[in-house]
């Protein structure tokens, strides 16, 4: 069992083969490490907004999205084509997921 602990993630491989599986290839540790680095990297999703928004839903992250851009709420909604009271529902339950209450804080978890 392999075990590497970072800040925010816990990675658990198990390396033993079963008895009855041989594989036609020779494995070596290795090779094995870097076939999960590149499967788990291939896999992974590119976004054009900043991860911690990835929680949230698409139009928490858009209301979000257009508040770091400096838009005031109205014009969000016009964007949204909502409400401006539910750009405010959408804000507070973001917040809410973001564990934070301001918009300071969400330039600040956001990296800007």
């Amino acid at each position: 069992m392999l075990l590497a602990v970072g800040s925010k993630l816990k990675l658990a491989v198990n390396l033993y083969w079963p008895q009855s599986f041989s594989p036609s290839v020779p494995c070596s540790l290795e090779t094995i490490m870097g076939r999960l680095a590149l499967v788990h990297f291939e896999a992974r999703p590119e976004h054009s907004y900043p991860a911690p928004l990835a929680v949230l839903s698409e139009r928490e992250r858009a209301v979000c999205l257009g508040i770091l851009s400096g838009k005031k709420a109205e014009a969000i909604a016009a964007d949204l084509g909502v409400a401006v009271t539910s750009v405010f529902t959408y804000r507070t339950r973001a917040y809410q997921k973001l564990g934070i209450s301001s918009r300071g804080s969400l330039f600040a978890v956001c990296g800007r």
